[in-house]
C-alpha cells in the first residue's frame, strides 16, 4: 500500500485535503489545462501534455507523464507530496521503484539538498486548495463514471486516443510531404478525405462545394488553409495559435467555400495534422518550429466541435461532444476496438494508455 500522508506531521496540511488521494486528485486537475506554462524550481519552462496514468498502487503516483520542457518531450514519472521533504519521511529513496523520478509536485519545497527529481514544481497552494477545476476547452464532463472508470482518468484516456488519431494523421501527412510541394500535398489529402467520404455516404452540401472546387483545380480557393499551413512554422504560442485557426475557420465561411462544420472538419483531419508534419520537417531554427509543432496540439485540444456526431450520440450517450478532440478520441477509440462491439462493452474501457513511455511517445511524437 502506498504510504498516507500524516496530517499531524506539519501545520501546513490544509485540514479539508484530508488524504494524499485527494490532494493527488486535485493536483492532476491543475496539471490538466495544456495552456498552463508553470516554471520549475531551476527556471526551466514546463507544461504537461499528459498527466499520466494515476497510479492507485505502489510507486510513483502519475505513470510516464508526458511533459515539455524547453521545448524538448520528456517521459517519466511523476510523484506529488505536501513537502519535498516527505520524500524522506516517506522513505522513497530506499524503494527502487522511485528511481529516477522525473517530476516531484509539491506545496512547499523545503529541502536544501540536491533535488531527488530531475524537476521540482511548487504548486500554488491557493490553486490547489480552491480546488481548481478542468479547464473548460479540455474538460469532458461526463456524469459519474464509466464501466468503473474514475471520471479523470476516462479524461486522459479519451484525450490520449484524440492525439493518437491527430498524430497517426500527421505521421501520414509526413511521409508524404516528402514527395510533394505542401500545396499538392493537401489537395491530395483532401482528395483521399473526400473519396473515403463518399464512400460511406453522399457528401452534404459543403463538402459537394469542396469537391467541386477541387475538380476545378483552383488552389486559390483554399488559400486560407494553405496559408495557415505555410506560415504555422512562425507561430510563437498557443494564443496566436488558436486565433490564426479560428480566422481560417470563419475566411472560408466567408468567401463561400463551405460552412463552419466542413471547414472545422478539413481543419481537424488535414489542416492541423499537415501543419504539424510541415513544422517538423522544415530545416533552420529547429527548437523554434518544434515549439509551433506543440502549440498547434494544444490549440487541437481547444477547438470546439461545431456539429454533433449522431452514432456517437447513441453509442457512447454519457459522453458530451462539446470539444474536437472528445469526438476524435472516440472516433480513434471505436476504430481500436471494433465498431460492431456488444452493448455491455460500449462504454469506455480504462486500457493504460500509459503503460510504457515508448507507448507514450508515439502519441506525442511524429
Amino acid at each position: 500500500m502506498k504510504n498516507k500522508m500524516s496530517l499531524n506531521s506539519s501545520s501546513i496540511a490544509p485540514t479539508h485535503i484530508a488524504t494524499e488521494k485527494e490532494l493527488q486528485r486535485r493536483i492532476r486537475q491543475t496539471l490538466r489545462d495544456p495552456l498552463t506554462e508553470w516554471r520549475t524550481t531551476s527556471g526551466a519552462a514546463l507544461s504537461v501534455v499528459s498527466v499520466g496514468e494515476w497510479n492507485h498502487h505502489e510507486g510513483p503516483d502519475f505513470l510516464n507523464m508526458a511533459l515539455q520542457v524547453e521545448g524538448s518531450l520528456l517521459i517519466g514519472h511523476g510523484e506529488v507530496h505536501w513537502r519535498s521533504s516527505d520524500w524522506e519521511q516517506h522513505r522513497h529513496g530506499a524503494n527502487p521503484m522511485y528511481s529516477g523520478i522525473l517530476l516531484h509536485i509539491v506545496l512547499h519545497d523545503n529541502r536544501t539538498t540536491t533535488p531527488f527529481a530531475r524537476y521540482t514544481l511548487v504548486m500554488p497552494e491557493e490553486m490547489v486548495l480552491r480546488g481548481n477545476v478542468l479547464n473548460a476547452a479540455s474538460t469532458l464532463n461526463t456524469v459519474g463514471a464509466t464501466n468503473n472508470t474514475p471520471q479523470n482518468d476516462l479524461h486522459d484516456v479519451l484525450r490520449d486516443y484524440a492525439m493518437q488519431r491527430f498524430l497517426r494523421k500527421a505521421r501520414y501527412a509526413s511521409a508524404v510531404l516528402t514527395l510533394q510541394d505542401t500545396t499538392a500535398v493537401f489537395m491530395s489529402l483532401l482528395n483521399d478525405f473526400l473519396q473515403r467520404r463518399l464512400g460511406k455516404k453522399h457528401l452534404p452540401k459543403g463538402l459537394k462545394k469542396i469537391a467541386h472546387a477541387l475538380e476545378r483545380s483552383d488552389c486559390q480557393e483554399f488559400a486560407p488553409f494553405l496559408q495557415f499551413i505555410e506560415t504555422s512554422p512562425a507561430i510563437q504560442d498557443v494564443t496566436q495559435c488558436t486565433n490564426a485557426v479560428q480566422n481560417m475557420v470563419k475566411q472560408c465561411a466567408q468567401t463561400g467555400l463551405c460552412g463552419l462544420g466542413t471547414a472545422s472538419e478539413i481543419l481537424v483531419n488535414i489542416v492541423l495534422p499537415l501543419a504539424y508534419a510541415y513544422c517538423v520537417a522544415q530545416e533552420g531554427v529547429e527548437a523554434a518550429q518544434h515549439e509551433a509543432a506543440q502549440y498547434l496540439v494544444r490549440s487541437f485540444l481547444h477547438i470546439p466541435a461545431v456539429n454533433q456526431y449522431a452514432h456517437l450520440k447513441r453509442k457512447f450517450p454519457q459522453i458530451p461532444q462539446h470539444y474536437v478532440w472528445q469526438q476524435q478520441g472516440l472516433l480513434e477509440y471505436e476504430a481500436e476496438v471494433g465498431t460492431h462491439t456488444k452493448q455491455s462493452e460500449r462504454a469506455i474501457q480504462a486500457v493504460a494508455a500509459h503503460q510504457t513511455a515508448e507507448m507514450v511517445m508515439t502519441f506525442y511524437t511524429v
